[in-house]
């Protein structure tokens, strides 16, 4: 994965990474089970 993604070299971790995605993954799930007429709209 550091090879990949340069992760060093970007300053970050495959740690960080996960964290990160998980957490934009749950932000974009709750936004949308908390009004999905929204999602529909764009």
């Amino acid at each position: 994965m550091e090879k990949l993604f340069h992760l060093k070299e970007n300053g970050t971790t495959v740690r960080t990474e996960i964290i990160a995605g998980l957490t934009t993954f749950m932000t974009m799930a709750y936004i949308i089970a908390l009004n999905p007429q929204s999602a529909y709209q764009l």
